[in-house]
């Protein structure tokens, strides 16, 4: 298994440390399969916005790209800002996607739509309070 640290060891990237990742960086990430990518759209528009036109190339062609950069399919995808109406989600379903997660801040269960699953937001945090959030699942963020 690749440990991120081991990823990164030895780079300097205090110039900039909110920088994207490299395609190569994020080809290593998804190598052992630990973890999986998904697709975000394109430009990050709020999606309930659009027009269906931009709606489904912003969706299709993020699922697209992301697929070209990892060489696997992508079942996952998660809405800009959570939002999402009755066209994304269609268009989302339509795209090909497993499932969608929204910005809801619960634990999901039997009953979640899994074109809009609910999740926890995850922050800048240690180890142990991370571990904490994820043994608390009924807790709102």
């Amino acid at each position: 298994m690749i440990k991120l640290r081991s990823i990164f060891a030895g780079r300097n990237y205090s110039t900039y440390p909110g920088r994207a990742m490299t395609r190569e960086e994020v080809r290593a990430l998804v190598m052992d399969g630990l973890v999986t990518i998904g697709a975000h759209t394109v430009t990050h528009p709020v999606l309930s916005k659009l027009g269906a036109t931009a709606c489904h190339r912003e969706i299709t062609e993020s699922k697209i790209a992301c697929e070209a950069l990892i060489g696997t399919p992508v079942a996952g995808f998660a809405y800009p800002y959570g939002d999402l109406d009755a066209k994304a989600r269609g268009v989302v379903k339509a795209a090909g996607f497993a499932f969608a997660c929204s910005t809801l801040h619960e634990p999901t269960s039997a009953t979640s739509d899994i074109f809009a699953l609910p999740r926890i937001q995850v922050y800048n945090w240690g180890g142990d309070a991370f571990e904490r959030a994820l043994n608390a699942p009924t807790r709102r963020w």
